[in-house]
């Protein structure tokens, strides 16, 4: 947890009016949001929504981890980076806006890429990690640790008009081991509309802020499926393999 954060001010109480008044969350949900520290793998079309939202929200600390560069492709839906940042670090892009956003956030940053031999210290001390990422691979290194570690989870993933999320609570619900046996191969260019990936992270910020202030009821043991293309929402039931190798033998 974030060191200073028994109260609030009265510029934080002014900034983050319209949430305090919401019913359940007020200015202890708030102080729990203030002392929290948020990691976010991938900083692109989920990640962009996802890290402002939960900067916006007053998350005392963000973590962000992206290897890339922006790159052209990235602008139209990757919407923390512009046309002048293109050739720099996508870490380095989100930052910037990030802080000109909220100055009661602290916003560091790392530009690695996330693999099996520093997924361990890269996601060291946060209270709860978001998977933004675009490959799988990526995705059950994250998964794999946070079990270890008994970190929450929140999942996303986007293809063309269809996006999912799901929260992951070691030892309570499925892990992504649970739901899928073999990690899918990363074949070309993704297609993708940049609002699916704004709803994909939008939502896993909404995850994230419920998991750490107990508001609401976040998608345990649920996942949230939705295709903007003929505007279909479905909400399916999730259950653990018993014979999981990452989290079957945990409770």
């Amino acid at each position: 947890m974030v060191e200073g954060s028994a109260v609030l001010d009265e510029g934080e109480r002014n900034r983050y009016s319209r949430q305090l008044i919401l019913d359940g969350f007020g200015e202890e949900a708030q102080l729990k949001l203030k002392g929290a520290k948020v990691a976010v793998v991938g900083v692109g079309g989920l990640g962009s929504p996802a890290v402002t939202y939960l900067t916006l929200a007053g998350v005392g600390q963000i973590l962000i981890i992206d290897p890339d560069p922006v790159e052209g492709t990235n602008l139209n839906r990757q919407w923390l980076h512009w046309e002048k940042d293109e050739a720099h670090p996508k870490v380095c892009s989100a930052r910037e806006k990030l802080r000109q956003m909220n100055g009661h956030v602290k916003v560091e940053v790392q530009q690695e890429a996330l693999d099996h031999k520093n997924v361990d210290w890269l996601l060291k001390g946060a209270d709860i990690v978001l998977d933004c990422l675009d490959n799988w691979q990526g995705r059950m290194e994250i998964n794999d640790q946070c079990v270890r570690t008994r970190t929450p989870l929140v999942h996303g993933a986007v293809d063309g008009m269809r996006g999912q999320v799901t929260t992951i609570v070691p030892g309570r619900t499925p892990c992504l081991r649970c739901l899928l046996e073999r990690v899918p191969k990363k074949e070309g260019a993704m297609p993708i509309l940049g609002a699916v990936a704004g709803m994909g992270g939008s939502v896993q910020a909404a995850e994230a802020i419920k998991v750490l202030t107990g508001l609401g009821d976040p998608l345990l043991s649920r996942m949230f499926l939705f295709d903007l293309g003929e505007m279909e929402f479905e909400l399916i039931e999730l259950d653990r393999k018993s014979g999981c190798p990452t989290c079957g033998s945990i409770q």
